[in-house]
């Protein structure tokens, strides 16, 4: 239930910035002359393959690969791609996904994916249906991780010490778990 809240503010903020879309200059609307793989403003990539990515605004990537780095400052969501290597400054919504290497300074929520190395600074996320490699969670306060519909992890760390892993069926579990405990689902007030 809270991965469907997250998702729907998530969704309602898209949403303002595409609708704020008509506020941004046209100079900022499009890629870079010099470089293509910088776009300014509200950006839809969809079924491209590219060397490097970089966003300034929201994004909406949808059957891409993108073979090296991929930075985007602002809130993102992913549908059927991949990336090498990832950094999002902002909300991640992500859906049959695959990243060797992800970093994000905001929740990340992804179903369906496959990530390998993970840092987030966050204090609630979630995953379902979703394998996770290695997750690094930072900062000092207490951080929820939300497991549902068999998502698994095969290693956590929490550097705050004070992590919990709420698991919200049977199938999803943590293999090795540092700083942090576990609950039920049931056990969430």
């Amino acid at each position: 239930m809270k991965i469907f809240k997250y998702a729907c503010l998530f969704s309602l903020l898209v949403a303002h910035c595409v609708m704020a879309n008509q506020y941004v200059p046209d100079w900022a609307k499009f890629a870079n002359e010099k470089d293509p793989s910088i776009h300014y403003g509200p950006t839809t990539i969809n079924n491209e393959k590219l060397p490097s990515l970089t966003i300034y605004g929201p994004a909406t990537i949808t059957n891409t690969t993108v073979e090296n780095q991929t930075i985007v400052k602002g809130p993102v969501e992913a549908l059927h791609s991949n990336f090498d290597k990832i950094e999002i400054s902002g909300i991640a919504k992500f859906e049959d996904v695959k990243a060797k290497e992800l970093v994000i300074h905001g929740p990340i929520f992804a179903s369906q994916s496959t990530l390998d190395n993970i840092s987030v600074t966050a204090d609630k996320f979630g995953f379902s249906n979703s394998k996770v490699t290695k997750l690094v969670v930072k900062g000092d306060g207490q951080s929820r991780v939300y497991l549902e519909k068999g998502a698994t992890i095969n290693s956590l760390v929490f550097e705050s010490k004070k992590g919990i892993v709420v698991l919200g069926d049977s199938a999803s579990h943590v293999d090795n778990l540092e700083g942090g405990t576990t609950e039920s689902k049931t056990d969430v007030k």
